[in-house]
């Protein structure tokens, strides 16, 4: 674990090998799989309208309508993002 740990050179992948060691204890499986976590840096709300908005052309007089706030919780229950910490998600975290 120590390896791992100081061969790393951010803290996103600090991250990454805390949310991999919360789901695997082969310590090969998680170093294999550092730089396979996204990570998002912002709030709920802030991914939900950035998804949104690479994905889809939002009408301006539309975007004042948009709940991403709640949008995002059903991404939380789902499993496809995970807060590791404040403002910190791990994206897509339902894949590991």
């Amino acid at each position: 674990m120590a390896e791992i740990i100081t061969s790393v050179d951010s803290e996103d992948s600090e991250y990454a090998i805390s949310f991999l060691t919360s789901l695997y204890e082969d310590l090969d499986t998680v170093q294999a799989k550092i730089d396979d976590v996204s990570i998002f840096h912002g709030s709920r709300g802030d991914y939900a309208q950035e998804l949104t908005e690479s994905c889809n052309d939002v009408p301006e007089y539309l975007m004042y309508y948009i709940n991403y706030d709640a949008m995002v919780r059903g991404m939380e229950i789902n499993g496809k993002i995970n807060e590791v910490d404040h403002d910190v998600f791990i994206i897509n975290a339902q894949y590991f």
